[in-house]
């Protein structure tokens, strides 16, 4: 009878947020693929469902695989047959069923929820959210690594897996560790390159403040400001940007990104921003403290201008509209999970 997993040692837990590190990183993981030891790992996969070796075609970036990918389409007569749903279905989605399954035998709901909430659940959004949906859906490779990294972590703190499953796991390990994204097909696997550079911020959302957050050795590139999606001008050239165009972005978070960029003292006094209140800030401040109201072209915006006294810094802070003292501003910001993610520099 399998032992059941009621908690794991002061050890392993310890241990858990390295590892979880650990597993961001390959997630991450910039720099050419492992050519052989990726096309010796999905030939397994491949034999594994009862298909041979295919040929490999290995793309610069996963644009250069999309345009590959629309050619094999219009061959698709000759070359008919991806193998994504049935790779997904016995290898992929089963195998995380039945390890999951065994998982669930052997951890009690308590473990298994604060071992996903740890490490699953935080790799799922760290890498899911900024390496997969920043590009393109239904694409596998290293962006994988948060659910590979979660089974992985039950084995190592005891649970037990069918050899059969420990060897399926190993190879998507390998694969997480070794290359980008791919595309099976029956005859031809497509297989891109991994970006030649990632830049995060502090909470691992792609952010650059200078350049794309993500690059491709052929220039093909991605530009994020805090995990927000922008164009290549606004952060390299944000002088270029105009109050017009900023009130004709419909997305609010990047029409606040452009005015950040544009720079918010400028915008303040373009559109005439109503001071509503103003006090002395606390103790230890350095100055005044503004609330000022603005429309940014969509909707009402209000704004705690204010300095920080330890750096000097003036900030602009956004907070509701229906503040309406500089106070309140501030006692709704302090009320806030994370603050700092409204700090806007001027």
């Amino acid at each position: 009878m399998t032992r059941k997993i009621t908690t794991m040692t002061d050890e392993q837990w310890a241990e858990l947020p390295r590892y979880r590190e650990e597993w961001y990183r390959i997630g991450s993981a910039t720099g050419p693929t492992y050519r052989p030891i990726v096309q010796e790992t999905l030939g397994k996969l491949y034999g594994a469902i009862g298909y041979k070796t295919p040929v490999f075609l290995h793309l610069s970036s996963p644009p250069m695989a999309l345009l590959c990918f629309g050619f094999l389409q219009l061959l698709r007569d000759q070359l008919r047959g991806q193998l994504r749903d049935q790779l997904r279905g016995q290898l992929g989605d089963q195998l995380r069923g039945q390890l999951r399954d065994q998982l669930r035998g052997q951890l009690y709901d308590q473990l298994r929820g604060q071992l996903y909430d740890q490490l699953g659940g935080q790799l799922y959004d760290q890498l899911r959210g900024q390496l997969y949906d920043q590009l393109y859906r239904n694409f596998w490779g290293q962006h994988e690594a948060w659910w590979i990294a979660f089974l992985l972590w039950g084995q190592q703190i005891g649970a037990h897996y069918t050899p059969v499953l420990r060897e399926q796991l190993d190879w998507w390990a390998t694969l997480a560790r070794a290359c980008g994204w791919w595309w099976p097909y029956a005859h031809v696997c497509l297989v891109s390159e991994r970006p030649s550079v990632v830049h995060t911020d502090a909470q691992y959302r792609l952010h650059c403040e200078d350049g794309p957050a993500m690059a491709f050795t052929d220039g093909y590139g991605l530009w994020a400001w805090h995990g927000v999606r922008i164009s290549q001008a606004i952060i390299e050239a944000p002088e270029t940007l105009t109050v017009e165009r900023i009130h004709a972005e419909r997305n609010a978070e990047r029409r606040r990104i452009m005015i950040e960029r544009w720079g918010w003292e400028r915008y303040l006094d373009v559109v005439n921003a109503a001071l509503r209140d103003v006090d002395i800030e606390p103790a230890g401040s350095a100055g005044l403290r503004g609330l000022y109201r603005c429309d940014d072209g969509q909707q009402p915006m209000q704004l705690l201008v204010c300095c920080c006294a330890s750096t000097g810094r003036t900030y602009n802070l956004e907070v509701p509209p229906e503040v309406e003292t500089c106070q309140q501003a501030a006692n709704w910001l302090a009320q806030q999970d994370e603050p700092l993610e409204l700090l806007v520099r001027t």
